[in-house]
């Protein structure tokens, strides 16, 4: 691969990632706020999204501009529709779950843009990654391990999420 295209590969994978965590920052906290206060799956819901507070200034550094505008343009735009329609039609248990996909892909993300990076020379964005996903994978899986609580509570489960 030619350097050029590591580096536009780069630029769309820092992109990627400002626009996963921005919907991290955002739908854990509505997937939180569908449970009562202190419910596991919320516990383990807003743990997420407070890392994705604390990580996007970070990450927008390592971003230029454009990134940073076009990141939140997407995941303003997938949140809106999301919002609208979405979370409308399907239960709280499929919107937890998509939630939840929804962080899996970011850090499939960040482990591309992590390899990439290495590619580039850009120890920057190898070190954020690291520490990233370091820190992101364990909040995943307990929000994975939290799904259990929809066992034991089936009706609130088949309730529409919107």
């Amino acid at each position: 691969m030619s350097q050029r295209a590591e580096t536009e590969l780069l630029e769309h994978l820092l992109t990627e990632m400002v626009q996963t965590e921005e919907s991290a920052r955002e739908h854990p906290r509505k997937e939180a706020a569908r449970f009562v206060a202190g419910d596991p799956p919320a516990v383990a819901m807003l743990a997420v999204a407070d890392h994705a507070e604390r990580a996007l200034p970070a990450l927008e550094r390592l971003t230029g501009p454009p990134s940073r505008g076009l990141g939140k343009a997407i995941g303003s735009t997938f949140s809106a529709v999301r919002d609208l329609l979405g979370d409308r039609l399907i239960s709280r248990e499929k919107s937890y779950r998509g939630t939840l996909l929804g962080l899996h892909h970011g850090i499939d993300c960040a482990l591309l843009t992590q390899a990439v990076a290495w590619a580039c020379g850009r120890t920057d964005v190898v070190a954020f990654c690291s520490d990233w996903v370091d820190q992101r994978r364990p909040l995943v899986a307990r929000c994975q391990r939290e799904m259990t609580w929809f066992a034991a509570h089936p009706d609130l489960a088949a309730q529409r999420a919107g």
